[in-house]
């Protein structure tokens, strides 16, 4: 399953509905209550075409679903916790600079 950012105009709402209904289909993952309130909610505001909190609120519900399960998510939701995130926000991850002092 291959997820592009979204808020780059790459993956659209209607994409996202898309995924979230494959992985509304996982019943091991739509076992935990929060993750599948916040998948059921989110697949209802896009099909009324309320975007507004879509995103904050799915980032939250998969927080809350990594911290109770370890930090170890399946490929899906892995896959969605990178798409939903900012696009830049690794482009500088691992420069600090530190060798560069030496």
């Amino acid at each position: 399953m291959k997820i592009n950012q979204i808020g780059t105009g790459i993956m659209s709402y209607s994409e996202l509905k898309t995924i979230l209904q494959d992985i509304s289909s996982n019943t091991a993952i739509m076992q935990d209550e929060v993750l599948r309130k916040a998948i059921v909610a989110a697949l209802k505001n896009l099909n009324e075409n309320d975007n507004s909190k879509v995103i904050v609120n799915l980032k939250q519900a998969l927080n809350i679903y990594s911290l109770s399960h370890h930090f170890q998510l399946p490929k899906e939701l892995a896959s969605l916790q990178v798409a939903l995130d900012k696009p830049d926000k690794w482009s500088s991850a691992g420069i600090t600079g530190s060798l560069t002092n030496l």
